[in-house]
């Protein structure tokens, strides 16, 4: 699809509703999917609604079954690498949702470090929580500020994207968190997202981050795991 197509079917914004069928080899081979970022699946603690930032968690049985619905759509997609969070629902998410490649760990690709608040009920915590989102330069008890994971997120996005408009597509396997500021990146804003607040991708959830050419980058959310309820986090 050519820049003058993609002009076409801008709206009054300037963005583009991408298609899932979109997504298509075809489509990659004009170099516009630049990176898939694949959110893990779910875990006990995302039933539960709990906060899990670095808590090292396993998934649970709709986790499994999400990073394999992942697999099949992320199957034909042309991808040459994968990388993830070194955090074990992100290994084995990547595991059973692109066997094809080894995933590469990054702790550059784990979550908002929530510390204080890792493990403890949404319910109960998610105010006190929010003052750190509204004060993102104050550090967490044991854990980061929100600046500073935007601070990390940001070197993270510019890395992978060079690496995938070089050989590309890539295959990112992450959290909610780092879902919310690529966004943010890929719209070339340089502001904070609401992470454990808000929400891009669900569990087991994928999203495209397309590189546009003249238009600069954009970023879709192109599958949703089919057993999925709105679990807020990381």
């Amino acid at each position: 699809m050519s820049d003058p197509q993609l002009v076409m079917l801008q709206d009054e914004d300037g963005r583009i509703k991408v298609q899932p069928t979109w997504c298509s080899n075809g489509f990659q081979s004009k170099g516009n999917a630049a990176i898939y970022v694949l959110r893990h699946g779910e875990t006990e603690a995302n039933a539960e609604k709990k906060f899990r930032g670095w808590l090292n968690l396993d998934l649970d049985k709709n986790g499994l079954q999400q990073a394999k619905d992942a697999r099949k759509y992320l199957q034909d997609k042309n991808i040459k690498q994968v990388f993830c969070s070194d955090l074990g629902r992100t290994v084995k998410t990547a595991q059973l949702a692109f066997p094809k490649i080894k995933a590469t760990k990054d702790r550059a690709l784990r979550p908002w470090d929530v510390g204080y608040f890792s493990g403890k009920s949404k319910d109960e915590y998610q105010e006190a929580l929010n003052w750190f989102i509204d004060h993102p330069e104050k550090s967490i008890p044991d854990g980061e500020s929100l600046k500073e994971f935007s601070d990390r997120q940001k070197k993270a996005f510019e890395k992978y994207l060079k690496i995938a408009k070089e050989d590309g597509p890539i295959l990112l396997v992450a959290h909610s968190s780092n879902c919310i500021q690529f966004d943010k990146l890929s719209e070339g804003k340089d502001e904070l997202g609401r992470p454990e607040d808000s929400e891009y991708v669900l569990p087991g959830g994928v999203m495209v981050i397309l590189d546009q050419g003249s238009l600069g980058l954009k970023s879709e959310p192109v599958h949703r795991a089919s057993n999925n309820a709105a679990m807020y986090g990381s």
